[in-house]
């Protein structure tokens, strides 16, 4: 996913947590643990990609509905 993102020059990533029949409360996993152990690696690879200018700053929040 990284080399994806570094290779297409995306900006912007609108993942999909939510499949099919998958119950909420695992979709609600799935985006928390995305946003906590995914997320901060693809920002940090992205950022020296670009010779260590910053993404935007937004931090991993709990996702809750």
């Amino acid at each position: 996913l990284t080399a994806m993102v570094k290779e297409l020059g995306i900006g912007i990533l609108m993942p999909l947590f939510q499949i099919g029949s998958l119950p909420h409360d695992l979709a609600t996993k799935s985006a928390n643990l995305f946003a906590t152990e995914v997320l901060p690696y693809i920002r940090t690879e992205v950022e020296r990609a670009r010779g260590g200018k910053p993404t935007v700053s937004m931090e991993a929040q709990e996702v809750r509905v």
